[in-house]
Order: C-alpha cells, then structure tokens, then sequence
C-alpha cells in the first residue's frame, strides 16, 4: 500500500487501437502516426478505494458489537482525528489500512 493522496500506476498504451483511431481520422499516414503513438507507455491515476472502518465494542449489558463504517480514502486522516478526540477512552485506534482490490 501507498500512503498518499493519489496512486498512480504505469500502463502500456494501445498501438492498434491510436493506429485504427488514426486511420480513421487521416487515412493510412494517419494509421501509421496513430500506431507509432502507441509505443510505450503511460501514467494514469488510479481510483482512490474507500476505507472501512471497524469497531468492535462491549455494550453495557455484556454484547460484542461490531460497527463498520466507510470513508473516502482521501478523509481518513480526518476522520481518525475524530475518533481520537470524542472518543479517547473508548476506543483503541488501530492505524493499520488493508485494501481489498476485489
């Protein structure tokens, strides 16, 4: 896992699909140019994965509990701030972040 705000991951560009896209546009020199477009590769964004939050509680009567809550990969700092300062004595904060690409 990567901490930061955005992930960016390296992809290999379409050859064929800029040389029928230039093909299209300018006719066979356009193929030729559009497919040698295609060579390499390139930089994309990735979409940023929602985080869950669980928290495993005692209720007063006894019962284990367990609230999952989800927040954008983007706010997590926040709201774990939050957790900290309303519920300092209630809960153990654990940092640890696992992704699920499924």
């Amino acid at each position: 896992m990567e901490d930061k705000e955005q992930i960016y991951t390296q992809k290999e560009k379409s050859i064929i699909g800029r040389a029928v896209i230039g093909g299209l546009i300018a006719g066979p020199a356009g193929a030729i140019v559009g497919g040698m477009t295609g060579a390499g590769t390139k930089t994309v964004k990735e979409k940023m994965p929602d985080l869950f939050i669980t928290i495993d509680y005692t209720s007063d009567s006894g019962q284990d509990s367990v609230i999952l809550l989800s927040c954008k990969y983007k706010d997590k700092a926040e709201v774990s701030r939050f957790l900290e300062k309303a519920y300092p004595s209630k809960f153990i904060i654990n940092k640890e972040v696992s992704l699920n690409n499924g």
